[in-house]
């Protein structure tokens, strides 16, 4: 089932989120309440900052310097995974803590 814009604001807003991308870490990304957004890949100390919006059934953010993507999150019986804007697979959230786990806004 893809979330829908109201079940991804409980889930994304205001929370940090550790995605599982294949790597020897997790991505992880915070949703800020005013629309912002920070993303830390994996194996990298760089910070990436953006704006993110709510579709109707997904959203999209836009990477300051960098790209902008459409996503989607799916979920089933005790797993989201993340979409990529084709709906491929991109990762699966490992974990979810509410506020700004790693401090990125303050950074």
């Amino acid at each position: 089932m893809i979330l829908e814009r109201n079940q991804l604001a409980v889930l994304m807003t205001g929370n940090t989120l550790y995605i599982d991308i294949g790597k020897h870490t997790d991505a992880v990304v915070y949703y800020g309440v005013a629309n912002d957004a920070y993303m830390r890949l994996p194996g990298s100390d760089a910070l990436m900052r953006g704006d993110w919006q709510f579709r109707e059934t997904g959203y999209s953010v836009e990477w300051r310097g960098g790209p902008k993507g459409d996503w989607a999150i799916d979920h089933e019986a005790g797993r989201f995974t993340y979409l990529d804007g084709d709906h491929q697979v991109r990762g699966t959230v490992s974990k979810i803590v509410p506020g700004d786990a790693e401090q990125f806004a303050a950074a």
